[in-house]
C-alpha cells in the first residue's frame, strides 16, 4: 500500500484503540497532564501487533498538535498544560544561564583541536521540521522539533540537518518552472515528493544559520550542516543550492578542493583548523550534479561515516561495549551518527518510533559517538545534561578562586581543585592509549612526571567520552591531574 495511504488507513483505528485501552488501564490519567496519557498508553498496550506504538504515537500526535497550534498563538503557558512541555523565550534565557550550557561549552573546547571524528557534536535530526514555523504545513504538523534551528543552536547543537526537495513552490520563478529548493520532511515515491506543500525555501533556513553565526558571542563556533539530498539529480536544483549557499554563507563555508567535487568529508580536520582558515561551516551530504559538489563533501563509505536510527529491540546495538566506537577507532576517521525519529509517520507506517532515552544519550557520549541526534529537543531536556561526559554537576564553580586545575576522580568526572594538591597524572601516547603515573605531585609537575615515568608520553586530557573511559580504566579509583586549567581564574579553561 502507498505509504501515505497506509497512514490514513491506520489513523482512526489506532487512536480509538489507544484511547480505549488507556482509559481502561489508566483511570487516573485525567488527573495528570495530557502527556501522561501517552505513557499510560504504552504501559497498557505494550507490543500488541499492529497496535502498540502506532496507537500510542497517534495519541501523542493529537496532543502535541493541539499544543503546538496553541503555542503558535502565543499562549505558551497555557499550552504546557496540554502536552506537558513548556516552551518560549524565558526557557531559552534560563538555559543559557544553566550549568548544562556552561558544561557543554567547556566540553566543546576540549574538542577544538581534535579531528571532527573524535569530537562529541550534539545534533538535531531533521532540524528544519519544526512546529514553530508558519504557516502550518503537512510536514511540520508532524514535526521532529519544537524549537527553531536558531534556538537549537542556542541549545548547544552544533550539527543541524536540512532536508531538501525540488518541488512546486510559491518561491519558484518562471525560469525554474516555478519550482524551488524546499525544506520539507517528505517522502519521494516515483518522483512525487509526498508531503511537501507550502514549506519554506532553503534560503530561510540558511538565513537562520547565518544570523546565529554572525552574533558576537558565536564568533568562534563551527557548525556541521548535513544536507539530505532529495533533488532527483536535477541539475538546476543542485545549482540553485550552490547559488543559495553563495548568497547566504559564502566564504564561511569550507569547500571541497578545486577540481574535486564531492570530495570525501575531511573527518581528520579540526574545528580550530576550519576557523583558522576563515571557515565556520562544513557541509556534508550525498553527491549531486552541477555546482552542488563544489560546496558539499560526500559522506563516504562505512569507513568514513557510520550511522543508525532507533527501533524497538534494536536501539543502538553498537552501545553494547561501545562496539561502534571501537570500529571507528579502528578506521581512525569515521563519523559515528546515532539519531532518533519521533515522527508519527514513522510510527504509523513502520510500527516503530524512535525514543532516544536519557540513559542511551549518556551511553553514546561515554562511547564517544560523534553525532548524537535528538528529536523534540527543549532547553529542559535532561538528555542535554546526560551527554556531558566531562565536568561533574555544577563544576567548575565560578568564580574558581584557587581551584584552577582539573582532576579526574573516582566518579569519572572532572573537578576543579587547588593546583598544589598531590595527585597522579594522566599520560597519553595517542588518543587510545592512556596511562597513570604512580608518582604523585602538584599539577605543574605533570609533563615532567609523564615523560619520566612513560618515555614518549605527554601530560594529557581526554577529548571525548571514549578517551575518558580509557583513562578511568587505567586510573581505577585514583584521582589524577589532567592537562586542563584556568590559569587566570576567570573561567577560561584551556588545554
Amino acid at each position: 500500500m502507498h505509504r501515505w495511504g497506509k497512514v490514513l488507513f491506520v489513523m482512526l483505528g489506532a487512536v480509538t484503540v489507544a484511547f480505549g485501552l488507556t482509559a481502561a488501564n489508566a483511570p487516573n490519567a485525567t488527573a495528570a497532564s495530557a502527556a501522561d496519557v501517552v505513557a499510560a498508553c504504552r504501559t497498557a498496550i505494550g507490543t500488541v501487533p499492529q497496535v502498540g506504538e502506532r496507537s500510542c504515537r497517534s495519541v501523542e500526535q493529537v496532543i502535541r498538535g493541539l499544543a503546538n497550534g496553541c503555542r503558535n498563538l502565543g499562549l505558551a503557558d497555557t499550552c504546557a498544560l496540554v502536552d506537558g512541555r513548556s516552551a518560549g523565550v524565558a526557557n531559552m534565557t534560563a538555559y543559557e544561564k544553566s550549568w548544562t550550557h556552561r558544561a557543554l561549552t567547556l566540553q566543546r573546547g576540549l574538542g577544538d583541536n581534535v579531528p571532527l571524528a573524535r569530537a562529541t557534536i550534539p545534533h538535531t535530526h531533521n532540524s528544519d521540521n519544526s512546529s514553530v514555523y508558519a504557516p502550518p504545513t503537512l510536514t511540520n504538523l508532524d514535526p521532529n522539533q519544537i524549537y527553531s534551528m536558531f534556538d537549537q543552536l542556542r541549545m548547544d547543537i552544533r550539527a543541524i540537518e536540512m532536508d531538501l526537495h525540488w518541488v512546486p513552490s510559491l518561491y519558484g520563478t518562471a525560469k525554474t518552472g516555478f519550482n524551488a529548493v524546499t525544506l520539507c520532511h517528505g517522502q519521494v515515491n516515483s518522483g512525487v515528493h509526498v508531503g511537501c506543500t507550502i514549506d519554506r525555501p532553503l534560503e530561510f533556513g540558511l538565513a537562520e544559520l547565518r544570523t546565529w553565526l554572525k552574533r558576537d558571542e558565536n564568533s568562534k563556533e563551527v557548525v556541521l550542516l548535513y544536507l539530505e539530498n532529495n533533488l532527483d539529480e536535477n541539475v538546476m536544483a543542485h545549482n540553485s543550492v550552490g547559488a543559495a549557499l553563495q548568497r547566504s554563507l559564502g566564504n564561511l563555508v569550507a569547500r571541497p578542493p578545486a577540481g574535486q567535487p564531492c570530495a570525501p568529508l575531511p573527518t581528520s580536520t579540526t574545528p580550530a583548523a576550519l576557523r583558522a582558515a576563515g571557515h565556520r561551516v562544513i557541509i556534508v551530504g550525498n553527491c549531486g550534479p552541477g555546482s552542488w559538489g563544489s560546496w558539499v563533501f560526500e559522506r563516504g563509505d562505512n569507513k568514513n561515516w557510520q550511522e543508525s536510527g532507533s527501533g524497538p529491540g534494536e536501539d543502538y546495538p553498537g552501545l553494547k561495549g561501545c562496539a561502534a566506537e571501537r570500529r571507528r577507532v579502528g578506521s581512525g576517521r569515521a563519523i559515528v551518527r546515532w539519531y532518533e525519529d519521533s515522527t508519527w509517520l514513522s510510527a504509523v507506517v513502520d510500527g516503530e518510533s524512535g525514543h532516544l532515552t536519557t540513559t542511551e544519550a549518556a551511553a553514546m557520549a561515554k562511547c564517544g559517538a560523534t553525532l548524537i541526534g535528538f528529536d523534540q529537543l527543549t532547553p529542559e531536556d535532561p538528555r542535554l545534561a546526560a551527554i556531558v561526559w566531562s565536568w561533574a554537576t555544577n563544576e567548575p564553580a565560578a568564580p574558581n578562586g584557587s581551584a584552577r586545575c582539573a582532576a579526574s576522580t573516582g566518579d569519572t568526572r572532572f573537578h576543579a581543585q587547588g593546583c598544589t594538591n598531590n595527585h597522579s597524572f594522566a599520560c597519553t601516547t595517542n588518543p587510545d592509549t592512556w596511562k597513570v603515573t604512580t608518582v604523585e605531585g602538584p599539577w605543574t609537575a605533570g609533563q615532567s612526571t609523564c615523560a619520566r615515568e612513560f618515555p614518549g608520553s605527554t601530560f594529557g586530557v581526554p577529548a571525548n567520552g571514549w578517551e575518558n573511559s580509557l583513562l578511568r580504566a587505567a586510573a581505577v579509583s585514583r584521582s589524577v591531574w589532567l592537562r586542563y586549567a584556568d590559569s587566570a581564574g576567570r573561567g577560561n579553561w584551556r588545554v
